[in-house]
């Protein structure tokens, strides 16, 4: 995309790119309900990377901003109103930090040489990954550290990470359509977790993980009207549907599972594999499934299909309650699985092909 945007002098202009040019212009060329008296200005941003149209953004505003740069010189710009702009430092130490803490997890270089944060008053979302330009609702980018609470501090700073982690994982290569949403937005939220133990190793924010994400799926999953993580979209009321917890909490506690079974340099070079394969493209979860399994195998010199694994998971509605007995005289141990409905009584709304059975990593010491 190339963007030029024309505005009022007094006012500021931000998009996905940096401004390569500023031009005075006639108001009456542009727009004729304006005279010439009228100071106008045209600014041009650089052309951006191919990508997806929906992460095209710009922002023309009276904002005022803070900035800083990281070692490879690139710049990091918060943007707020002018009386709060001065409450976005946490905020902006956290995307420049994350930034360079993904790069080294995924060894997937950052294609931009610049982000803008920008924190909108009544955004409806609670933030939008735009590439270069994302965009917060005020209270997930501004901290007052006299008024607010430790709460807050935390939320702000996992939000940051999320919206960062989109912008190799959404971004860089994006799922073909939208019933992949759950890559998206699962990973991102996993990726959460990620992030936090690199910056904040004290916030234990894995044991979180727990009950603020694990547990809430798992109770929305109990419900025999509940959906799988994958479910087809043929139309946009569909979209809005799955964006719930299934999508974001499960499909993040599905990553996490993977992620341990696997084992973190697995997982770590066979996301970074399928993000340079991808690059700049679109694809399907396959493509994910095919890189780890490849990975594991190069990395153990041992075979295991992921993706026999996670279609279970994905495809299917609910999880399973692990059984285990152990018989002492014949030295043998028996797991059984049953489909887990917080009622019993409930019929699943979805069928499955795999007979409501799991393939489960199972530890044992």
């Amino acid at each position: 995309f190339d963007v030029s945007l024309v505005r009022r002098s007094d006012y500021i202009s931000i998009s996905n790119m940096p401004s390569i040019r500023t031009t005075n212009v006639s108001a009456s060329t542009w727009f004729s309900e304006m005279t010439d008296s009228e100071q106008l200005v045209k600014e041009d941003f650089e052309t951006t990377p191919i990508m997806s149209t929906y992460l095209l953004a710009f922002i023309v505003s009276q904002f005022e901003h803070i900035r800083d740069m990281d070692t490879q010189g690139r710049e990091y710009r918060n943007w707020a109103r002018p009386e709060f702009v001065n409450q976005t430092d946490y905020s902006l130490d956290v995307v420049r930090n994350i930034t360079e803490y993904f790069e080294s997890y995924f060894n997937v270089p950052y294609p931009l040489n610049k982000t803008d944060q920008a924190a909108v008053p009544d955004f409806n979302a609670g933030a939008m990954e735009n590439w270069g330009l994302i965009i917060y609702r005020e209270e997930l980018l501004v901290f007052n550290s006299l008024n607010d609470t430790t709460n807050a501090y935390q939320l702000i700073g996992m939000v940051v990470i999320h919206e960062m982690a989109h912008m190799w994982f959404g971004n860089l290569v994006t799922p073909e359509w939208w019933d992949d949403l759950w890559l998206n937005e699962g990973f991102a939220s996993f990726a959460e977790t990620l992030g936090v133990i690199n910056l904040h190793l004290d916030w234990e924010i894995d044991v979180q993980f727990v009950a603020s994400k694990q547990q809430i799926a798992f109770d929305v999953d109990s419900k025999g009207s509940s959906h799988p993580i994958y479910v087809r979209v043929y139309n946009a009321a569909q979209i809005n549907e799955i964006f719930d917890f299934i999508t974001y909490y499960k499909g993040a506690t599905i990553l996490r599972m993977l992620h341990g079974f696997v084992g973190d340099e697995v997982f770590r070079k066979g996301v970074g594999n399928y993000l340079r394969q991808n690059s700049y493209g679109n694809t399907f979860h396959t493509a994910l499934y095919d890189s780890l399994t490849q990975q594991y195998f190069e990395s153990t010199n041992k075979s295991l299909d992921v993706g026999s694994v996670m279609d279970r998971w994905i495809n299917q509605m609910g999880y399973p309650v692990l059984n285990c007995s152990v018989s002492t005289a014949a030295r043998r141990l028996t797991l059984t699985q049953n489909h887990f409905l917080s009622d019993p009584s409930q019929v699943p709304s979805y069928p499955s092909d795999y007979n409501y059975t799991w393939i489960i990593p199972v530890t044992m010491g």
